[in-house]
């Protein structure tokens, strides 16, 4: 059953609090600039200091690389680079985790990870439905072969990704 939206407020506002009373100031991995901060997002580097695996086997992906390919036009051009970052700021290039998962500065931390409930209530998601691959991977994007998502989502399905 979902929670309801005022029980999520009360549940990330107490998480905060918990973080903010812990004296956390940052994930383990470090964090990206502090205006990325501001906006909720850590960077790919800080979430793998934890998930290491799943940072070593993103790297390998495509969507690790989504920036490398875009000339320098397309980089200003916001028709490409609301798919191809997670950030426009220095460091949010590529499709990194909080792309899929949400931003992580309100569920980062190891003892609210631990809580499944409570990082879905403070943003986690899980990253793999249609609905979420859809928001860049549509009929007008431009590639040599169509999206298909069980196809595709193999290859990105870190740490249970087929290894070459």
């Amino acid at each position: 059953m979902p929670m309801r939206p005022q029980l999520m407020s009360i549940v990330a506002g107490a998480a905060v609090l918990a973080v903010a009373d812990h004296g956390i100031a940052e994930p383990p991995g470090g964090r990206a600039d502090a205006t990325r901060w501001d906006d909720g997002v850590i960077g790919a580097a800080a979430c793998g200091a934890c998930h290491q695996a799943e940072y070593r086997d993103w790297l390998a992906t495509p969507h690790a690389r989504t920036w490398d390919v875009l000339g320098p036009a397309d980089r200003e051009d916001p028709r490409c680079t609301g798919c191809h970052t997670t950030s426009t700021r220095d460091g949010g290039h590529g499709v990194q985790c909080e792309s899929c998962h949400g931003p992580g500065a309100d569920y980062w931390p190891g003892y609210v990870m631990r809580d499944v409930k409570l990082a879905e209530a403070l943003g986690l998601r899980r990253g793999d439905s249609v609905s979420m691959c859809s928001r860049c991977h549509t009929p007008e994007t431009p590639s040599i072969l169509p999206f298909r998502y069980k196809k595709a989502l193999p290859l990105v399905n870190h740490g249970k990704r087929p290894q070459s």
